[in-house]
């Protein structure tokens, strides 16, 4: 079963919140927290555009930037999908 990259993205807002309620190792939590938010967005916005955007992933370090790049050649009408993806209501910039 493939993993559901929003749980990991729930988890980083969990640490974000215990972190914004002053508990110990404040600073690690956020940090935490936003290298998992990002990797959860990376992720999500791979799969996707594997799926619908025909990007070939070289699955190495050279993924991040040709992912942005392979987004960014893409038409607008493609991406709200990819922004509202993780169902929370907000916009997440993936570019």
């Amino acid at each position: 079963m493939p993993f559901d990259w929003k749980n990991l993205l729930d988890l980083a807002h969990q640490m974000e919140q215990d972190a914004s309620k002053g508990v110990s190792k404040e600073e690690a939590l956020c940090r935490s927290a936003v290298s998992r938010a990002y990797f959860a967005a990376f992720c999500y916005a791979r799969n996707y555009a594997e799926q619908f955007l025909k990007y070939q992933p070289k699955s190495d370090e050279r993924d991040h930037g040709s992912l942005r790049a392979h987004l960014k050649g893409k038409s607008p009408r493609a991406m709200p999908t990819v922004s509202n993806g993780f169902g929370n209501g907000g916009t997440m910039r993936i570019i």
